[in-house]
């Protein structure tokens, strides 16, 4: 039996994944598991692999660690102040006479009798010095418990000035020795703490959660301690990825990295613990929110812990009791999982079309949530929305964000594509005070959400010009992170137009600096491509850095990592800057055959438009294109431009096939002519009227729509040798042939 006991977790980590509830409930008999939590079925249930995340996602993901770091009053604080009405009353730190994470103990939510409570030492509680801790553990020596070493990691934690990580490394080492002893809340505190200090220490961790998992500890957990447990490990989870890009192993924009080995598994079992323990009822929205804020950080979308939490604070009653701080934290951590639950939205709804509630709120808070609810991709109803920007917008919110708040909410109304200009212009006239920005500590990345919030929602705002500015002026462009970067590349070439503004060659530099070119993400080179060519930018470029950029972008081991809207603008943007290299278009001729069916409409526009710029003929190519591109579903989701560009590449990359282009032609004639009869590009008639494949009636009614269009032309105010060359002029133009 004390080797099954012994194994049982080994176990557990070898056949971890399908199958590790099948083994739960084969070991739970043996290792005498008898509770009816311990045999959780479905606990570990991944649903991290629902949902689709949108091709762009422009908001830097520095930007986001800085939403991470919004210093929330934790969920371990609940715990260690719920037993003292005194401290509940006085938060000050002098003032608790009970911080220790044990006293929730005696408080058995989960309907249980209270357990009888630890002896006190109040010695560690009244150093202010993490040196005091130290001279105190040592002086302790062989007489250290556990109950001293979760008193010491209690009082580190709130401690004005951080202890260095050789103490906190001894100190945990002392932990390793005592782990078997250890109970539900020294793991709680531990685990809290490490937190709080931004502490991981993969070894401890992995060896704190093969014990947690021994029987019978984990059931013996309770609900606030489970919550705080999940609460701190999603913590940990984003301090782990920002020591690593702190040291320069990731860049920005990269969350890989786990905090220790068995991160997923002890999620996942203290998740299954809370589902099948029927301890619901008894969550206080703190502890709601606390585990949705750790599920965040650890990206981690366990779905039947997420649905319950969701039909828990969904209930009127309970809805209610949130604080502005706890509602705020719920949609904030649900758009970051973008999880969609519909009775959960529609009481979000509900909630915050309600003036009088939402006057309660903190600038943080509404800034939050405006933030959560835009990038969840939700629906919302255009009440709430309306009432939400009506609040941000009263004179005395106005002075009551920062001006970080204030970039999220420009950024979360162009998600949300709000086109009203005066609502931008309301927000920047605050941003505006440099000296404002400087003193709330307002970062580049700030004003790279403001630019990527303007270029979604598309709209025309004369402040954004000294956005722009800013970020591509000096030195600024060299502590860009690449998401940042990228992000301002695209949107200044989407806006480009709309001001006066000329990109320095300084930035353009940069963007294709080799260091650069090879820590970028796949999709940060489509972006840069995409909106270098939509500006027309990438002519001021040199053109070896221009080479650089292109074979970076175009290389095999990039290829097939690109989304399908990422692949497609890389290849409409390799055909704008004429790049003709026939080994790049079969590499990227062979990938999009491969996976056709999957391309949005437009995007497959885009790809067949760009190979007829460059008449790229590939016999297979264009067969496999010709024969999607006339399914039924097909022609009916094209646009009007998007079959015209169909159309015209086709023909130009050499197809003619004259049923399938007779096709999209009857298309064409159905509906673009009768809408734009005499705006259809002539480029596109004279294609058509070369390739010889439309019947007699088609290709004279193409030959009397040219000769409108080109009477037009020399009707306007301009001189023949100013016209193109289709229209019998001599500027410049594609001939006719």
């Amino acid at each position: 039996m004390a080797c099954l006991r012994y194994t049982s977790v080994q176990l557990l980590r070898k056949c971890y994944g399908a199958y590790e509830m099948v083994l739960l409930k084969q070991l739970s008999s043996v290792l005498g598991w008898t509770s009816p939590c311990a045999v959780p079925d479905g606990c570990s249930t991944s649903y991290s692999d629902c949902g689709v995340f949108q091709q762009a996602r422009d908001l830097s993901t520095s930007q986001q660690q800085q939403q991470h770091r919004v210093p929330w009053p934790s969920l371990g604080n609940q715990i260690s102040n719920s037993n003292s009405a005194s401290s509940s009353q006085n938060p000050k730190r002098s003032g608790r006479k009970r911080s220790r994470l044990s006293t929730m103990a005696g408080d058995d939510q989960s309907g249980g009798s209270p357990r009888k409570q630890e002896p006190r030492d109040d010695r560690f509680y009244k150093l202010k010095e993490w040196e005091d801790v130290e001279k105190k553990i040592k002086q302790l020596d062989k007489g250290l418990t556990v109950e001293h070493l979760a008193a010491a990691f209690n009082v580190l934690k709130r401690l004005k000035r951080r202890p260095p990580d050789p103490f906190l490394d001894s100190l945990t080492e002392k932990a390793l020795v005592l782990l078997p002893k250890m109970h539900s809340w020294n793991f709680c505190a531990i685990l809290h703490a490490f937190a709080k200090l931004e502490y991981v220490n993969s070894r401890f961790l992995d060896a704190m959660t093969e014990e947690i998992l021994k029987p019978p500890k984990l059931i013996k957990f309770k609900p606030i301690q489970m919550a705080c447990c999940i609460y701190s490990t999603g913590v940990l989870f984003l301090a782990r990825n920002d020591r690593f890009q702190r040291k320069g192993r990731t860049m920005a924009g990269e969350m890989t990295h786990v905090p220790f080995k068995y991160h997923k598994l002890l999620l996942d079992s203290l998740a299954g613990c809370l589902i099948h323990s029927g301890v619901e009822s008894s969550l206080t929205p703190r502890m709601i929110a606390g585990m949705f804020y750790g599920l965040a950080l650890s990206k981690r979308r366990h779905g039947p812990l997420l649905n319950l939490l969701a039909s828990e604070v969904a209930r009127k009653e309970r809805l209610e009791s949130c604080t502005e701080q706890e509602f705020s934290t719920i949609v904030y951590s649900i758009g970051l999982l973008r999880f969609r639950h519909p009775i959960l939205l529609h009481s979000l709804g509900d909630f915050l079309s309600k003036p009088e509630k939402l006057r309660h709120f903190s600038a943080q808070g509404l800034s939050n949530t405006l933030y959560g609810i835009a990038i969840s991709g939700a629906n919302i109803p255009l009440t709430v929305l309306r009432a939400m920007v009506w609040e941000a917008c009263r004179p005395h919110r106005l002075k009551s964000f920062l001006t970080q708040h204030l970039c999220n909410i420009i950024y979360s109304l162009g998600t949300l594509r709000v086109k009203n200009p005066k609502v931008y212009s309301t927000f920047f006239q605050e941003i505006a005070d440099l000296e404002r920005a400087a003193r709330d500590g307002m970062t580049l990345e700030g004003y790279v959400a403001i630019m990527s919030g303007i270029g979604r929602a598309n709209v025309m705002v004369a402040e954004v010009e000294k956005v722009g500015k800013i970020l591509t002026s000096g030195k600024n462009p060299r502590k860009l992170s690449n998401q940042g970067l990228s992000n301002t590349i695209l949107n200044i070439g989407k806006m480009i137009g709309q001001f006066d503004f000329e990109m320095p060659s300084e930035m353009l530099e940069e963007v294709c600096s080799p260091g650069r070119l090879s820590s970028y993400t796949e999709q940060n080179l489509a972006s840069i491509m995409y909106g270098l060519v939509v500006a027309g930018m990438f002519r001021d470029l040199d053109r070896e850095l221009l080479d650089r950029l292109v074979e970076e972008a175009c290389s095999a081991k990039r290829v097939p990592a690109y989304t399908h809207q990422g692949l497609a603008n890389v290849i409409f943007s390799v055909g704008r800057m004429k790049v003709d290299k026939l080994e790049y278009h079969d590499r990227f001729g062979e990938e999009v055959v491969g996976r056709l069916s999957d391309f949005a409409h437009n995007g497959l526009a885009m790809i067949i438009y760009a190979w007829g710029n460059l008449e790229y003929r590939n016999g297979k190519v264009i067969s496999m294109c010709l024969e999607e591109v006339t399914k039924e579903a097909r022609l009916r989701g094209f646009t009007e431009q998007g079959l015209s560009n169909v159309l015209f590449g086709l023909i130009r990359m050499g197809c003619r096939e004259k049923e399938p282009l007779r096709t999209l032609m009857g298309e064409i004639k159905r509906r673009v002519l009768p809408k734009f009869k005499y705006q259809t590009p002539p480029e596109l008639i004279l294609e058509v009227l070369k390739a010889k494949v439309m019947d007699e009636e088609t290709e004279q009614m193409l030959v009397r729509m040219l000769k409108v269009i080109i009477v037009r032309f020399k009707s306007e105010e301009k001189s023949v040798e100013n016209l193109p060359a289709w229209a019998g002029g001599g500027g410049g133009g594609r001939a006719s042939g």
